[in-house]
Order: C-alpha cells, then sequence, then structure tokens
C-alpha cells in the first residue's frame, strides 16, 4: 500500500559498489518535504533477506519510522538509510537504476 514519510526526501548520493560516480537511493532529513513509497508486511526471514540485499549494516542501517497511510493513519514502518561513510554530494543514478526503482514491485516479488 501506499505510504507517505514526512520531513525526509528522496537523494541519490548512496555510492554504488561498482561506479564511484553512479548514485543509489537514500533519504535524507528535510523539514517539509515527503517521501512517497510502498508499505510491504514482511515477516522476520525475508526482513533478514532483505538486510542482505540492501547490505545491511555496512552500507545502510535499518531505521523505524512513523509512516502516514493515504486513509491519513499512521503506522510503523522501517526503511534503510545509507550509512554516511558510503555516501558523496553530485552522484546521479543510471538509467538502469532508476528503472529498477520504478519496478520496486517485481524486484520484492524476486527477493521473497
Amino acid at each position: 500500500m501506499h505510504a507517505i514519510l514526512e520531513d525526509w526526501k528522496l537523494v541519490f548520493n548512496k555510492i554504488s559498489n561498482h561506479n564511484p560516480s553512479e548514485g543509489f537511493a537514500n533519504i535524507v532529513p528535510c523539514k517539509g518535504s515527503s517521501v512517497e513509497g510502498i508499505l510491504y508486511e514482511i515477516n522476520s526471514f525475508q526482513i533478514n533477506r532483505l538486510d542482505v540485499y540492501e547490505g545491511y549494516p555496512e552500507h545502510y542501517y535499518r531505521i523505524n519510522f512513523i509512516v502516514k497511510l493515504d486513509n491519513g493513519q499512521q503506522v510503523k514502518a522501517v526503511t534503510y538509510v545509507a550509512n554516511p561513510a558510503k555516501t558523496k554530494d553530485g552522484l546521479k543514478p543510471s538509467k538502469a537504476y532508476l528503472g529498477h526503482l520504478l519496478k520496486g514491485c517485481d524486484l520484492i516479488k524476486g527477493i521473497f
């Protein structure tokens, strides 16, 4: 389901493992901004698989947030925030990576 994280914004400052000039997705605090995403309900086995895929805890930290659903309800959610040691300003995502993000539903199905 659709969810919104308020006072954060999407950036592409996480250094790619394969190309140090390419940026992967990250979120950073930004008052007045918001990040939209999809909320999935997963079990502990699935979160552990996602941790491996995301490079937790070396590349990304797992952070608990409160997000807002379309009906106004607020729920607890987990997301990944890049380790600051793995970020750099001025990076840009590749077209392939952006396509990968836009197919997020397919990605999640592939992991689980």
